[in-house]
């Protein structure tokens, strides 16, 4: 070895290569982080480079280990979180059901109710005798019908959202 040789491993440098080998101790600090590290077959043969190597290869293990661990974790709540969305998701479906019928049903109350009441406010205006009798109890029979319906709707919507639960014999 020349002179060249030594100052190239004595001399510090000013940059660190992308393509340096950086280690992470514990605590934050490692003194090997700004040195360049070209490792020949002959010094993977000494003991000490050896017991470095199994140490880093040790510790390295045991934070696979622990990002693992966390990965698990992780894998966990996310697992809960698709179960929680799929029935939100479920119930979504379901309420949207719901409010189609409950839809229609409204839009069948508000017609009957203005069809019905044009009818009987024109057999009023433009007819007599007994065919504004008749019109006007089609009006109310319409209007009727609406009503009808609009109760029909809600008793069945209250039964179905909550369903009465009939008490067993047994359970006294």
């Amino acid at each position: 070895m020349n002179k060249d040789d030594l100052t190239k491993y004595t001399e510090p440098k000013n940059q660190i290569d992308e393509k340096q080998v950086q280690f992470s101790s514990p605590k934050g600090i490692d003194a090997f982080t700004k040195i360049d590290i070209e490792i020949e077959a002959k010094h993977l043969k000494e003991e000490g480079t050896q017991r470095l190597v199994l140490s880093d290869w040790y510790r390295l293990k045991g934070e696979v280990n622990k990002l693992n661990d966390t990965l698990l974790k992780q894998s966990e709540t996310l697992d809960e979180f698709k179960e929680k969305f799929y029935e939100v998701s479920k119930e979504k479906a379901i309420l949207e059901e719901k409010l189609k019928v409950y839809s229609s049903f409204e839009i069948i109350y508000t017609a009957g109710i203005a069809i019905g009441s044009a009818i009987v406010a024109a057999a009023r205006i433009l007819t007599e005798g007994n065919t504004q009798f008749y019109f006007t109890a089609a009006g109310f029979i319409i209007i009727l019908v609406s009503i009808f319906s609009k109760l029909y709707n809600y008793n069945f919507s209250i039964y179905r959202m909550f369903p009465i639960k009939k008490k067993m014999k047994n359970e006294a």
